[in-house]
């Protein structure tokens, strides 16, 4: 299926401690591995400012990192999650990356054992990755969510990851509905073989409210050499309802909803910010 959200176990070989953020590194070891794979995927996914089909987590488990940093220890459990929206990369990875990856990854000098990847919720026992993995297609999406008769009247998400947008040449570190539903609109006509109206944004602020919603801010410090770059962002769960139903657009808007579990939110989602979930 193109749409694809997988989890790979890791094991610190040594207690360890690591910056509480590697998104860039984990990025980076995906990009390595795509390379060593297929030069052709790996240019492509390098491409300058072309979107991206494809999102990497930052380190996950628990308890989370710290503000002195995550420190890891071999009897803990954490996971890298890998997804893409793109049928040639959902294809190129699992018939050709995952199946060949190295017994070892590495992240900020620190090297992981490598677990059995994780395709699929059965195929696990812990409960934290069974909500993170998943298949399906953009014409699931559009079956589920925009040809039901009946529609709900909102719906709800996670950001397990901080998030961001970026309007106006600034960052926004709120969950408003119209930059939430351009983020996941952009990706989706990037990608799809059934796209959906810009019009969507314009329905999604006039007529999508956020109803409920636990919020914090936290702020993501990514290292690149010796240089350090800060990017606002909130974590947290939101609700949204919809104070006007007509069909087309509030199926497309659940439709958005459901995709960005795939896709993630706003900026950075190759490195860890934006993970969602419903």
């Amino acid at each position: 299926m193109t749409l694809q959200s997988i989890i790979i176990p890791l094991t610190p070989e040594r207690p360890a401690t690591l910056p509480a953020y590697v998104g860039r590194e984990a990025h980076a070891w995906f990009l390595d591995r795509v390379m060593a794979r297929d030069h052709r995927m790996a240019r492509i996914l390098h491409e300058g400012n072309a979107l991206k089909p494809f999102t990497v987590s930052n380190l996950l488990g628990e308890p989370g990192p710290q503000k002195d940093g995550w420190r890891v220890h071999p009897q803990g459990r954490y996971a890298l999650r890998l997804t893409s929206f793109d049928a040639t990369l959902s294809s190129f990875l699992l018939g050709e990356l995952l199946p060949n990856l190295p017994d070892h990854v590495i992240l900020a000098g620190v090297p992981f054992y490598r677990g059995r990847v994780v395709y699929a919720a059965e195929e696990t026992p812990i409960a934290a990755w069974q909500r993170w993995v998943g298949a399906s297609s953009f014409e699931m999406l559009v079956a589920q969510h925009m040809m039901q008769p009946r529609q709900p009247t909102g719906f709800r998400l996670r950001f397990a990851a901080p998030t961001v947008f970026r309007s106006n040449k600034a960052y926004v570190p709120l969950p408003l509905p119209q930059l939430l539903v351009q983020s996941l609109v952009r990706r989706w006509n990037a990608f799809a073989d059934i796209p959906l109206h810009p019009q969507v944004v314009d329905f999604a602020e006039q007529h999508v409210l956020v109803s409920q919603y636990r919020l914090h801010t936290e702020q993501v410090r990514f290292r690149k050499g010796g240089r350090e770059s800060v990017t606002p962002g909130f974590k947290g769960r939101c609700r949204y309802r919809f104070r006007k139903h007509d069909g087309y657009h509030t199926g497309a808007i659940l439709a958005l909803a459901a995709f960005a579990f795939y896709a993630g939110v706003g900026k950075q989602t190759t490195m860890g910010m934006g993970q969602v979930r419903g």
